[in-house]
Formats: structure tokens, C-alpha cells, sequence
């Protein structure tokens, strides 16, 4: 997740004489990395590789800090924690630094009329509204900012935030296996209302 090159010159700038290896998927990024880089004067210690670490040949020598950005709106979909595990196999030295460390993710309940007529059912079929009148295709992420929407009265917090789970990929040892898991959270009601749905959000721990 190199994207722009940012993360990689701030790694250059702090560690003088060191080597970096930026990765980044997209092609269009990769190559405005490259020239953000050369603007820079980093290139002498930034190499920019249009690649998955997965698909890169063990590196030599191991890397001592990794510091990656592959997060999205939902944490985990575009696959951080099976990209930390191929580089804490491969690709890093057994007492290397990753950044961000760990990940937490909160639940909680909310009453939002609109909700219910905007989401609707899980139908690819099915045309949905955006309570400001936009149309969207199904199915559609919720272009909202939350405080916003309680401030107004349009969003009723029901619940106090429960954590559903943490992450950690600090250690090899700490990182979850490819098995996955599942948990079950129980959200204590403060405030009368009915349910339309649940907000999710995370954070991230980026040093011990």
C-alpha cells in the first residue's frame, strides 16, 4: 500500500542510510509513487516495485520495519492480515517493526427511520434511496458522518460501543491464523428506541 509514496520517504527521511522498498499494486499508483520519489531526492533510497509482497521471492536481506497501509472501510478487505503473515513468514526479520500494530473494531445500535426505507432487503434487484433523495444502485455503502446525523436527530445512538474484536499483527506469534474465527457481542441498550442498525467503526494502534 505504498500509494504515493509518502510512507516510504517518511521511513527514508527518519532512517538515513537505509534502504526502502516501496509496494503498491495499482500501476497508476506505483508510477506517481516513482516520480513523487524523484522529486524528493529519495530515489537513492527508495526502490518503487509494482507488486504484492505475496508474489515477491523472500527478501534478502529481511526487512526491520514494515510499515504498510492496506485498510479500507472495512478493515479488512483488501486482505491486511494475510499480507502480514506472508511477511512475517518471508519477508522480515524475526524482531521487526510493524506499523500499525494492532486494529480494534466497534459495534453499536442505532434508530434511524430512513434507514429501514434507504437499505431495504439484500437485493441486488432492488433500487435504494439516499435520505437526501440520491439514487443508488444495490448495494450501496452509507455515505454518512455520524455525529452529523445525531446532531440533527436523524440518528439515535441506542447502545454504548461494545468492542467486537482486536487484531494484532505485531508478532508472529500474535497475528491470527488463516482459520479465522467468529464472536458473538452483546450490546447493552441505554436508550428506548427500535433497532434499523448497526454502526461499525475501527481503530488502530499504530506504536506499542
Amino acid at each position: 500500500g505504498a500509494g504515493t509514496g509518502l510512507l516510504g520517504m517518511m521511513a527514508a527521511k527518519h532512517l538515513p542510510g537505509s534502504r526502502s522498498i516501496c509496494l503498491e499494486m495499482s500501476s497508476t499508483m506505483a508510477t506517481i509513487a516513482q516520480h513523487v520519489i524523484w522529486d524528493n531526492d529519495f530515489d537513492d533510497q527508495i526502490t518503487v516495485v509494482n507488486d504484492n509482497s505475496r508474489q515477491l521471492p523472500p527478501l534478502e536481506p529481511k526487512a526491520n520495519l514494515c510499515v504498510s497501509e492496506l485498510l479500507e472501510s472495512g478493515l479488512l478487505g483488501e486482505g491486511w492480515l494475510s499480507t502480514m503473515r506472508d511477511a512475517w513468514d518471508r519477508h522480515l526479520t524475526t524482531d521487526a517493526v510493524v506499523v500499525p500494530q494492532k486494529a480494534r473494531v466497534y459495534v453499536q445500535l442505532v434508530q434511524g427511520e430512513w434507514l429501514r426505507d434507504w437499505y431495504g432487503p439484500h437485493d441486488n434487484t432492488v433500487k435504494y434511496w439516499h435520505p437526501e433523495g440520491q439514487h443508488l444502485a444495490a448495494p450501496s455503502a452509507m455515505p454518512m458522518h455520524v455525529a452529523k446525523l445525531v446532531r440533527e436527530g436523524r440518528l439515535k445512538l441506542l447502545s454504548k460501543p461494545e468492542e467486537v474484536f482486536e487484531f494484532d499483527c505485531s508478532t508472529p506469534d500474535a497475528i491470527p491464523g488463516p482459520e479465522g474465527r467468529s464472536t458473538t457481542v452483546c450490546c447493552e441498550a441505554y436508550a428506548k428506541g427500535t433497532v434499523c442498525g448497526a454502526l461499525v467503526w475501527w481503530d488502530l494502534e499504530l506504536c506499542p
